[in-house]
């Protein structure tokens, strides 16, 4: 175990003037969270450590990859996923999934996926009650449907799973001059990657809580774009073919084959949490030095 001054004396690197400073400091950080251990010294420092990692998002790919998989892995836990969100979590990630020499996309989106499983991260999410109420969730389903590699944003499905149990979060989504469950259905087909399908399964199970998300979920037919779903009626296949293979190969209901099992309520659901295992590292006992684990 470290002593508190030596990793006080880290996390200060993380504020470093020097660029190469803060990337060796943040890089044993991110190996700290790759143990139990680690993410329980490094949750003792919580109040300092998670925003000046949510800092280092903006810099260079050598400082901000490191500090997105930490944050990962620390907002794995409950309580830290709800500090990240007060200290901006959600707004830093928005902000920084348009800027492709920040923190890997990927990485962003699991970030985003773990702190929407909060009340608070939902909420922020939303933009409830702001100018631009629902913005998020449109940039999130775009990212979905027309980022690009697409296995980098294959975690915008799980973002979508815990920002449609708020109604905020349903009502935009499920706005039909938006189009935004046409562009997300083709994530159902089997040739989706398995978290996208599962993902998008469990959004429109969620969408199914309550009678006005249902009655617009069931106005929402019509055909995807021929390339293979964006906003507006085209010539590709029709939306509720691609939901009926879906969650048949994704088993959205929970039934198996040669079963009939009783009907279960609809539950509002999340995804998540998920983590990253980086190079583990441990602080040497001798004060001031830094060594990687072995």
């Amino acid at each position: 175990m470290a002593e508190p001054d030596e990793l006080d004396e880290l996390l200060g690197f993380l504020s470093d003037k020097r660029a190469d400073v803060r990337g060796q400091a943040v890089e044993i950080v991110a190996g700290l969270t790759g143990s139990e251990a680690g993410i329980d010294q490094l949750a003792s420092k919580a109040a300092t450590c998670i925003p000046r990692l949510l800092h280092l998002l903006g810099k260079p790919t050598e400082e901000s990859k490191p500090a997105a998989t930490a944050l990962v892995n620390l907002t794995a836990l409950p309580e830290l996923a709800t500090l990240a969100v007060e200290k901006g979590a959600v707004e830093r990630a928005m902000e920084f999934l348009r800027d492709c020499e920040c923190a890997p996309p990927e990485l962003l989106v699991m970030l985003l996926a773990n702190v929407t499983k909060t009340e608070g991260g939902v909420h922020v999410f939303s933009q409830e009650g702001k100018s631009l109420e629902g913005f998020f969730v449109m940039k999130l389903v775009q990212m979905l449907a027309e980022g690009t590699p697409a296995q980098s944003y294959d975690h915008a499905a799980s973002v979508l799973t815990n920002v449609t149990r708020h109604p905020v979060g349903r009502r935009v989504f499920l706005d039909p001059t938006r189009g935004l469950v046409r562009a997300a259905l083709p994530s159902l087909l089997p040739s989706a990657a398995e978290t996208r399908r599962v993902g998008v399964a469990a959004a429109l199970r969620n969408c199914c809580v309550d009678d006005a998300s249902r009655a617009s979920l069931l106005a929402c037919p019509g055909r995807t774009a021929a390339g293979g779903g964006g906003g507006g009626h085209g010539t590709g296949p029709d939306t509720r073919e691609i939901a009926v293979v879906g969650f048949g190969k994704t088993g959205a209901s929970g039934a198996s084959e040669g079963t009939n099992p009783k009907p279960k309520p609809f539950n509002s659901q999340t995804v998540g949490p998920f983590f990253v295992i980086p190079t583990p590292y441990i602080l040497d006992p001798e004060p001031g030095t830094l060594n990687p684990y072995r």
